[in-house]
């Protein structure tokens, strides 16, 4: 593409967030609006319209069970990743509804998650006291820190019940050895509950045989081609025995979850998940090639620039540049201003102008935590689109002395 058609495009949107959320499926779309519409009614309820919308809900887990590989009553719907997670570390914990602990109360937590978890399983985490798991330089889970935290576990003789660990980051791509830990913590603790928060890992891999044993999965349509607001955890039975609601009312979701089901959105969610896993293969190498295309180009741009855990095995498509001495928000202001959509890391903290956790969790200096930008692809995204984004970064690095010809 010449330069001259490149800026002739520039009035166009470009966006590169697709981690943050990406485009519903058209068929999902039509799925939402036929369910939002006449087709409309209370599947709890008695009459002919609600047991005929029951069975579309039964049918709709069934296809969710199958793209998720487990049994279609292990999934609870929720409205979204963010209720699964909490769903899990507070329902799973057996602490929900005791006061929190103190700090000088307890030594050791019935809870570990990973440090580079998203806010949804660290927040809940920290009300419990939980401890974290350390992460090396490469984002990968620490298993030499984890074996020695279920040591001083076992040594203590104290209870663990629940671990937590993401199958894809959401800020670097890096993907966590799920099938280790699950094994190491068994041997230690085989009643223990494994959780994976499972949301940017759904659409780009097939989850099925890695997370077999893992008793816990959150998921959230709006990553893989659904429709915003609705999610689905799912419990297998170890996690079932012991769980405790942590919204309480009716008895939808066979008493997990509270609250007449969002029909229209799960219907869509699962229309998006079978259309996601049978276009899967084609539209990650699809994303392969934009994101060596990118990266390509971006090495061209500048070779102090680089890819964040590019040496470990991680989502092709999830792009976390390191732009030395230039913080990532200014960056992204800037390609806003040139109608280029990008993040500086997690869309749940692109406000708070702190650096990233999950750099920090690396070894990262703060300062340097903050000098990223996520350039996250999705299946919308075309060449034309890499080169207009590979212009318009040069002409905004230029801005900046340290980049200046």
């Amino acid at each position: 593409m010449t330069n001259s058609n490149i800026i002739q495009l520039h009035s166009e949107r470009i966006y590169f967030d697709h981690c943050a959320t990406t485009k519903i499926y058209d068929e999902a779309q039509y799925i939402l609006l036929k369910y939002s519409g006449n087709n409309f009614g209370n599947p709890s309820s008695l009459y002919k319209t609600a047991r005929s919308l029951r069975k579309d809900l039964d049918n709709a887990r069934e296809t969710l069970a199958l793209a998720f590989g487990c049994l279609d009553i292990d999934i609870v719907f929720t409205s979204g990743g963010t209720e699964a997670d909490n769903l899990a570390i507070y329902g799973c914990s057996g602490m929900l509804f005791n006061a929190f602990p103190k700090e000088s109360q307890r030594k050791l937590s019935p809870v570990l998650v990973s440090a580079i978890e998203h806010e949804a399983v660290l927040n809940p985490a920290k009300a419990l006291l939980a401890g974290e798991i350390r992460v090396g330089c490469d984002g990968l889970l620490d298993l030499d820190h984890l074996k020695s935290l279920l040591d001083d576990y076992q040594a203590s003789r104290a209870e663990l019940k629940l671990v937590s660990v993401m199958l894809v980051n959401n800020e670097t791509g890096v993907i966590q050895p799920l099938e280790e830990v699950a094994s190491m913590v068994k041997r230690y603790y085989p009643n223990a509950l494994i959780h994976s928060d499972c949301v940017q890992a759904f659409g780009a891999i097939d989850i099925r045989e890695v997370t077999k044993d893992i008793d816990l999965m959150s998921f959230s349509a709006h990553k893989f081609g659904g429709p915003m607001g609705t999610g689905a955890l799912v419990m297998r039975s170890r996690a079932r025995k012991n769980f405790t609601s942590l919204i309480r009312g009716g008895q939808q979701e066979r008493g997990y979850r509270a609250g007449t089901e969002n029909l229209p959105a799960i219907m869509a969610m699962a229309e998006a998940a079978k259309i996601c896993v049978a276009r899967r293969e084609k539209e990650t190498a699809k994303l392969k090639r934009l994101a060596e295309k990118l990266n390509d180009g971006i090495k061209k741009i500048s070779p102090k620039i680089s890819l964040v855990a590019n040496e470990t095995k991680k989502i092709d498509h999830i792009m976390l540049f390191h732009i030395p001495g230039v913080y990532g928000e200014e960056i992204c202001y800037l390609l806003d201003k040139e109608n280029i959509e990008v993040s500086t890391g997690s869309a749940c903290a692109a406000g708070a102008r702190e650096p990233s956790h999950v750099l920090l969790a690396m070894g990262w200096a703060r300062r340097e935590a903050r000098q990223v930008i996520r350039v996250s692809l999705g299946r919308t995204n075309t060449e034309e689109e890499i080169d207009r984004f590979l212009f318009s970064f040069q002409k905004v690095l230029e801005s900046f002395p340290q980049f200046s010809s």
